[in-house]
């Protein structure tokens, strides 16, 4: 997929052009020190909570009680990783929150209840953790000690779901252009080719071998070793046993490793992630080969390698840690862009309209320039178009502009050679006063309109209006405003939980390429969405509605049309007379006649993100 594809499919909110407290280098450097030495100790704690039940099962199926005196000693130390964990946390998810705002918050917001489940699964983990511990010697028997072993597998259980939700987090958040596809948290998991999986079994390996690398030095090296080594464990054994377990567990993340990297999607990849990749991969292999040295020591030699193997154990997490991050850094690089451009042109406008709005002495919008945007494409002055003439309005409602806002709040059907008009509820009653007012002074006489209409798009031939519209690529912000002026807000846009009276606009700029998008606007009956077909239907009592067919019912006979004003009415089908489908659109001819090419690139540019 192309750049350009790419940032098409991506929603791309502003920035907030806030001072961060340090330098953005700085926190870059910080973040993967910080977050491994976080990530070691929730190792510590995973692993650490896995192995403790697998001990305290076998020392009970086994009838060992050595082993189940192990797994105290291993559920002692997973209370203590546990707090640390939490506390070394704080500051790389602080920088995470800083370097990665947007795109950070909108995967919190699209795993939606499963990340506010995190701070509940952990209170209820950390109970749980601390029951297990304190009742280990009065539940060591018979049916309690069975509820002893579940509760650590509850606990366990609970520990093992906190990381996979925080995985599959930072695993969206890398991908800004698939969000629309988001439904939730378990549709989260399938972005990014389902890595984070593969994510989450390598960490469960790394968890289990950091903590048996742990265990190793922690029981058996030290002036209080003697005191921590359960009874029925020598040193020599217990060395032994952990290394094994270290080295098995590496080598499956030998298996996973490769599939992982290999299945990542591309737009993450380049030189500066492979290469401390595959640093820490060789370093891996060295670290095997030290370990490998170790368990085939004799009993007095064993031990005399765990600097080594400790210290290549550090330089391979931080490989994999580096790695990890440039990866994050390029396959978000797109949208960075895209977001800092966005961010800028905004603070350009922001900046041009408070200098058009201070020298305008902070006059707000007028009559004239709202009806300018507004009404003129489709209300001329002397003309009838497709509606009525400003002329015929003021014959109409003479002295009564409070008619005419009533009539733009909620407006009704009365003529069959205009469209349906679309509730203009949007502006709001302010606004369309004005506007009325200003309807009335043209009918009357009293102002005239005069605006320089030769570069609109009804003004202009077709071709040249289309060709114009394409040469540019269109500025979303502009659009923005345009979409609401220009009425498409009032068909193509929810109101009041209702279903829209047009197609629903989000994600169209994946349904539909930007040539597409221009030539429906353009000529809106040259293709109906399908769904979305005009239908006239006329009742006994010699009534015509004109809308979509939402619904039909053919047990009880009967179907809903929805009309332009998004009322929808219930018909009898054996009661009508005649049911014809229209050949033109709902969407009126013309709507975007008052506006420039320039403009209707801004318009479809808005349209292409939503």
């Amino acid at each position: 997929m192309n750049t350009l594809s790419l940032l098409a499919q991506m929603p791309t909110p502003r920035d907030l052009p806030l001072p961060l407290p340090i330098d953005e280098l700085t926190l870059r450097g910080l973040l993967v020190p910080l977050f491994l030495l976080h990530i070691l100790f929730v190792n510590l704690m995973v692993g650490g909570t896995i192995l403790a039940v697998i001990y305290e099962i076998l020392g009970y199926t086994k009838k060992q009680p050595k082993f189940d005196r192990l797994a105290e000693q291993i559920a002692a130390s997973v209370t203590v990783n546990k707090s640390l964990a939490v506390v070394l946390g704080v500051g790389p998810l602080l920088i995470i929150n800083l370097l990665y705002t947007l795109t950070f918050y909108s995967s919190n917001s699209l795993t939606g209840h499963a990340w506010i489940l995190i701070v509940p699964l952990v209170t209820a983990a950390f109970l749980l953790t601390y029951l297990h511990k304190y009742t280990w010697s009065n539940w060591c028997v018979g049916g309690l000690k069975i509820l002893h072993i579940g509760l650590g597998i509850c606990s366990m259980m609970l520990f093992l779901s906190i990381p996979f939700i925080f995985l599959a987090n930072i695993n969206l958040m890398q991908y800004p252009d698939r969000w629309y596809d988001v439904q939730g948290f378990f549709s989260s998991l399938t972005i990014g080719n389902g890595n984070v999986f593969f994510r989450y079994l390598h960490f469960l390996a790394a968890s289990v071998a950091v903590t048996a690398l742990f265990l190793c030095i922690w029981l058996t090296f030290g002036k209080q070793a003697s005191e921590r080594l359960p009874e029925g464990f020598t040193v020599p054994a217990t060395r032994r046993h952990f290394y094994r377990l270290t080295y098995y567990i590496t080598m499956a993340q030998f298996l996973v490793g490769p599939v992982l990297l290999l299945i990542l999607p591309h737009v993450g990849m380049n030189a500066y992630v492979v290469v401390p990749i595959l640093i820490g991969a060789c370093l891996g292999i060295g670290l095997l080969w030290l370990l490998k040295l170790e368990i085939h020591s004799d009993d007095a030699r064993i031990g005399r390698l765990w600097a080594p193997i400790f210290l290549v154990f550090t330089v391979v997490a931080l490989s994999m840690g580096i790695g990890r991050q440039m990866y994050r850094d390029v396959a978000l690089k797109d949208f960075n862009d895209a977001v800092l451009e966005r961010t800028v042109a905004f603070r350009e406008e922001v900046a041009a309209f408070n200098t058009a709005f201070a020298s305008a002495g902070g006059r707000e919008m007028n009559g004239e320039q709202l009806y300018t945007m507004v009404c003129s494409s489709c209300h001329q002055v002397e003309l009838e178009k497709t509606a009525p003439s400003i002329q015929e309005i003021y014959r109409l409602h003479k002295d009564h502009p409070e008619k005419i806002v009533e009539w733009a709040m909620h407006p009704g059907k009365k003529r069959q050679q205009f469209g349906q008009m679309p509730s203009m509820a949007h502006i709001g009653e302010e606004k369309l006063a004005l506007v009325a007012n200003y309807m009335l002074e043209l009918g009357s006489g009293e102002k005239e309109f005069v605006v320089d209409e030769s570069q609109w798009i009804r003004n202009l031939p077709r071709e040249e209006a289309f060709a114009r519209t394409m040469e540019l690529p269109g500025v979303p912000q502009q659009g923005e405003l345009l979409f609401t002026t220009q009425t498409c807000v009032s068909c193509h846009v929810s109101q009041n939980g209702k279903s829209t009276v047009g197609p629903d606009l989000k994600g169209i700029g994946k349904r539909l390429s930007r040539k597409q998008i221009v030539e429906s606007i353009l000529d809106p009956s040259a293709e109906i969405a399908k769904g979305y077909e005009t239908w006239s239907v006329l009742t006994w009592e010699g009534i015509v509605h004109t809308g979509l067919i939402t619904e039909q019912n053919e047990e009880e006979g009967t179907l809903t049309i929805r009309l332009a004003d998004g009322k929808e009415v219930e018909l009898i089908e054996d009661d009508l007379d005649a049911k014809s489908q229209q050949s033109q659109s709902q969407m009126p001819n013309g709507v975007v006649d008052n506006i420039t090419p320039e403009q209707l690139a801004d318009l479809v540019a808005y349209v292409m993100q939503l």
